[in-house]
């Protein structure tokens, strides 16, 4: 298993397009690693990114009852 997603690699994993999580890094909203000036390789570490996915969980407000 790899340490590291591309950007290509993170959206395929997320089922996100890359578009998308380029605007995520662009508003700073998602863990990520820059190499290189100007566009550079993005790269993302995969622990890091499971920790943001899961800060990233909504609570329900309220609590279903479900019957049989």
């Amino acid at each position: 298993m790899k340490e590291y997603y591309t950007t290509k690699d993170l959206s395929q994993k997320l089922g996100i397009k890359e578009v998308t999580i380029r605007k995520w890094v662009f508003d700073r909203k998602i863990p990520h690693y820059k190499i290189g000036g100007g566009k550079g390789l993005l790269l993302f570490k995969i622990n890091e990114i499971e920790e943001w996915l899961n800060r990233q969980k909504v609570k329900p407000h309220l609590k279903l009852k479900i019957e049989h």
